[in-house]
């Protein structure tokens, strides 16, 4: 009878949790290197690396809607631990990224094609010049449909790339869906400043009871404690609601001029500040 294989990778258990993050992967955290570039329009956007001089392989990670570079520390500790260099990035109007409105908790974009090219911006001049011998992509929810539009346009970049419940569709009511682009444009009329989206409000922090996300209070409480910077919450409205979707209704695509949905009209650019 063969002994079950050991698994040669050692993430971090929940048992541990608390002390990894408080420990090892703190200690690791404190090494990291931070940055910013100018993204579209001007906008700020802040990113950060964890590297080490004896690694060949980089792993950018591209987070979701609401989220922090600095959510993901255990993550970056146990793949750093696997020998990978690791990069990230914040979307404009999140995390440590610049802002379009006066409201700080409100993430307003222009075009969502702005997400993709400040992914682009970050790959060339931050993670490319380094020549990893093999470069991997990890996204999330909607870090996963810019990872989708970034891979379409440049698809022999990355040796390999994981999405996570990445957002190819929002899921709204069946008799929702023929009225939601329409209705998201005449909203946009009447609101020309951004501003949240019907249903959705300023960032409160959710209590674990019937959370829908996760299972684990340990893991929940343990990252709100170690996420120190305010994130921020609810869609602006001129984002197209129709925007993400994709599969049996209308399909992302790249075209000639960028980043491009049938149910989304280009707006026009408002020139708010972004930092």
């Amino acid at each position: 009878m063969t002994a079950p294989a050991t698994h040669i990778y050692d993430f971090t258990q929940e048992s541990h949790f608390l002390d990894t993050l408080a420990g090892p992967a703190a200690t690791l955290w404190h090494t990291r290197e931070e940055g910013h570039f100018s993204g579209v329009d001007g906008c700020r956007i802040g990113w950060m690396a964890l590297t080490a001089a004896h690694h060949k392989k980089a792993i950018v990670v591209v987070n979701g809607r609401i989220e922090s570079y600095w959510k993901y520390q255990e993550l970056f500790y146990d793949l750093f631990q696997q020998g990978y260099d690791i990069y990230a990035l914040d979307h404009r109007g999140q995390g440590v990224s610049g802002r379009l409105a006066a409201d700080t908790e409100l993430g307003h974009v222009e075009q969502f094609s702005d997400y993709v090219t400040d992914l682009t911006t970050f790959y060339t001049e931050v993670v490319a010049p380094k020549n990893y011998r093999h470069r991997h992509l990890l996204a999330h929810s909607m870090g996963g449909t810019i990872a989708s539009l970034f891979l379409a346009a440049f698809p022999d970049t990355l040796t390999s790339a994981v999405l996570s419940a990445p957002m190819h569709g929002i899921a709204i009511k069946n008799w929702m869906r023929p009225i939601a682009s329409p209705l998201a444009r005449v909203v946009e009329q009447f609101q020309r400043q951004p501003g949240y989206a019907p249903g959705q409000m300023p960032y409160y922090p959710k209590p674990f009871a019937d959370n829908p996300l996760s299972h684990s209070a340990v893991a929940t409480n343990g990252s709100a404690i170690s996420t120190t910077i305010t994130l921020n919450c609810a869609l602006a409205v001129r984002v197209p609601l129709g925007l993400a979707r994709t599969g049996r209704s209308q399909p992302l695509r790249v075209t000639g001029r960028g980043y491009h949905h049938p149910c989304a009209d280009p707006a026009s650019r408002s020139g708010h500040h972004c930092g």
